[in-house]
């Protein structure tokens, strides 16, 4: 590949990656472990194509050629190794949603970046890597395969962790962190057995755009603890309903709060609290059709947003979720019980300014409702004493 050739190619990619940077950093929803990890592997992944350009200037030995030749291959083999670490503990975030049990695996690959940053200094002056002579002519070392294998090493395990919970994530999710590995595994292997030939940082690129394409881009609208839609993504939705309300017809909104969430999280620890929201939504995804919409807004309120505008469809959902959150208090083995206080309203545009508005109205019902439970509790309270 020519030195125009390389460089126009890097030039694209890195264009593309600045893209990817700026959309995945400019909300401020997005700022997670997960996500952190991410913008890494994008930002390290722009360093590397830089110095690849900077390395491929063989035999030029005018000006500052010779000195482009040794800082773009001393970073692209430094960077070797951590860009394929980054990208193993973003999976494995993603997988497990564990940041503390992610970052237990922190010491492990900085080690392995040690030994591969005392190999490349190495380098210098034994050439165990590469060498350049005075020439300014790049040639491989005899431990070249030890950093190709190192990196072949990191994304082959990647993978294998990736399928091995393949049934714990959403396919979505599964296929677009399983496809990540294979362009850089195929340009490694293509590019160790034919010298000169420079595809893996392009083929990193690929990846970073299908995952960002598939989950980072989505990470800003879904509540991270549920996998809901978060309140962001409702109020978008909600916008748009009422946009689109005189010509596709009216729609229904639920908002649901559980009862008595503060004394699962009192009594029972944080964590115990966590499986009581991730079970709701579970519990309300197998009651609602495809086309609905589940968002949790934050604490324990959820909201529902239905294409229906019948009364009886509405009222028969709460039936069904009532009964689904009673057989789930039965047969639970956790030791706390769900249930849940409701209000709804279908939306006219004749009658309500706007989105907020909406919303109030239906907060309202399940707030009046949820008063109105507590007022019932003392009263039994009182009638036992």
């Amino acid at each position: 590949m020519s030195l125009l050739n390389n460089i126009i190619l890097n030039v694209y990619a890195i264009l593309i990656l600045l893209l990817v940077y700026y959309e995945t950093n400019k909300e401020i929803e997005n700022k997670y472990y997960g996500s952190e990890r991410f913008s890494r592997i994008v930002i390290v992944t722009i360093i590397m194509l830089v110095a690849d350009s900077l390395g491929r200037f063989d035999g030029h030995v005018n000006n500052f050629y010779p000195l482009a030749n040794r800082v773009g291959n001393f970073v692209l083999f430094t960077m070797n190794i951590i860009l394929p670490s980054i990208w193993f503990l973003y999976a494995h975030i993603q997988i497990y949603e564990d940041e503390h049990r992610t970052k237990k695996l922190n010491p492990i690959f900085k080690f392995i970046n040690l030994i591969n940053i005392l190999l490349v200094l190495g380098s210098f002056n034994y050439g165990w890597y590469y060498s350049i002579d005075q020439n300014n002519i790049y040639q491989r070392g005899p431990y070249y395969l030890v950093s190709v294998f190192i990196t072949i090493s990191i994304l082959v395990a990647a993978f294998a962790m990736i399928i091995k919970n393949r049934k714990t994530l959403e396919k979505r999710y599964y296929y677009s962190l399983l496809f990540f590995s294979i362009p850089p595994l195929l340009a490694i292997i293509f590019q160790s057995l034919f010298y000169g030939v420079s595809l893996g940082l392009p083929a990193v690129t690929i990846s970073i755009l299908i995952v960002f394409l598939k989950i980072q881009n989505n990470s800003i609208y879904i509540d991270y603890l549920t996998k809901a839609n978060n309140l962001r993504s409702l109020n978008i939705y909600i916008k748009n309903k009422i946009m689109n309300a005189k010509k596709q017809g009216s729609f229904t909104v639920i908002s649901l709060d559980l009862d008595n969430f503060k004394l699962i999280n009192d009594n029972f620890g944080h964590d115990m609290g966590d499986h009581a929201l991730i079970k709701t939504v579970e519990l309300i995804r197998k009651e609602i059709s495809s086309k609905d919409l589940v968002a949790r807004s934050g604490g324990d309120e959820f909201w529902i947003v239905l294409e229906t505008a019948k009364y009886e469809e509405v009222t028969n959902l709460i039936d069904r979720l009532k009964l689904s959150f009673d057989e789930f208090n039965l047969t639970n083995s956790k030791p706390y019980e769900l249930t849940f206080s409701w209000g709804s309203a279908v939306y006219d545009y004749k009658k309500y300014e706007g989105g907020k508005d909406f919303k109030d109205h239906i907060d309202s019902e399940m707030y009046n409702q949820k008063k109105n439970k507590k007022s019932m509790n003392r009263i039994d309270i009182n009638e036992v004493r």
